[in-house]
């Protein structure tokens, strides 16, 4: 596992999950429609028609990221996977997320890519609310017993990063894929949104709650603009600053996504991250091309 996978993962579990735009949080049961504005201002509908079984979402991810822990680190990598609605639950929807194809480029060495390269054509099944938030793993035992066996088959025993995603796997399911396995899906699923969304700039309620050993303060701002006959821009903003016993943290957000006001999914987005944590920090840009955007109607 490379120190920018290792950096990141270390912020995401401190942070947790990040609320979505304009959905309920079903998972905590607070009001989460951030976007959803009653008093009648000018508004685009989103998603007009729900996910059905069989649908399938298909992107590129690429990103590159730099940065310093203990020495300074660079990476760079290039994903394809699918997203396959299996169903609508009570709660949400099930979904399969497969990775088709990985290219990685990383200076602790080769044996980063096998990290990625250990998840292609290996099919993770979960449920998610309405929000995007994680709620259950489907076939977590089967994904990863196939995923180490490839590791094992991909790296000698000796290799140190092979004995580390062994003991990243150990760990507790939902934390490892949230913020190892589903962090592209996360980051999707954070700008989507469906309903009646207000037009113009937002200021998003700031959030203080506690974490492992400290606690996370959250805010942000969002501008919602319309983007041709069947598409929403949305641009965010977020700040979390951490606070723990080893520390302090920052991670710094700016998201644009252009959004499918049909299906509510992602279209395309780029994001730019900056985390600090002591003395380590990250600088990350990604961006997501979704490959198969509905085509407006007449």
């Amino acid at each position: 596992m490379s120190k920018a996978l290792m950096l990141a993962a270390t912020f995401a579990l401190a942070l947790g999950a990040t609320p979505a735009l304009g959905q309920d949080d079903v998972s905590s049961g607070k009001d989460r429609r951030y976007l959803i504005d009653p008093t009648g201002h000018e508004t685009i509908q989103v998603k007009t028609r729900p996910d059905a079984s069989g649908d399938r979402y298909r992107y590129i991810s690429e990103a590159v990221a730099e940065g310093a822990t203990d020495e300074k680190f660079s990476q760079s990598n290039s994903l394809t996977f699918d997203i396959e609605v299996l169903g609508l639950t009570d709660l949400g929807t099930a979904l399969r997320y497969t990775v088709r194809s990985a290219v990685v480029q990383d200076s602790a060495g080769k044996s980063s890519e096998a990290v990625r390269k250990a998840e292609i054509d290996n099919p993770m099944d979960f449920e998610v609310g309405r929000d995007g938030t994680l709620l259950a793993l489907g076939n977590w035992a089967e994904y990863t017993t196939r995923y180490l066996a490839r590791i094992d088959q991909l790296l000698p025993e000796a290799d140190p990063v092979r004995a580390r995603m062994h003991r990243l796997f150990a760990a507790d399911p939902g934390e490892v894929a949230r913020n190892f396995v589903l962090t592209d899906l996360r980051t999707l699923m954070v700008m989507q949104i469906t309903g009646a969304v207000p037009v113009g700039h937002i200021d998003l309620p700031e959030e203080d709650f506690p974490i492992d050993g400290g606690r996370n303060r959250t805010h942000g701002t969002a501008d919602v603009a319309a983007a041709g006959p069947c598409q929403v821009k949305i641009a965010r903003t977020t700040i979390n600053d951490l606070t723990e016993r080893n520390g302090k943290g920052r991670e710094e957000l700016a998201t644009d996504a252009v959004v499918s006001t049909l299906d509510g999914w992602v279209v395309t987005l780029m994001e730019n991250k900056r985390q600090e944590h002591g003395a380590s920090h990250l600088m990350e840009t990604l961006s997501i091309r979704r490959l198969d955007p509905p085509a407006c109607p007449a």
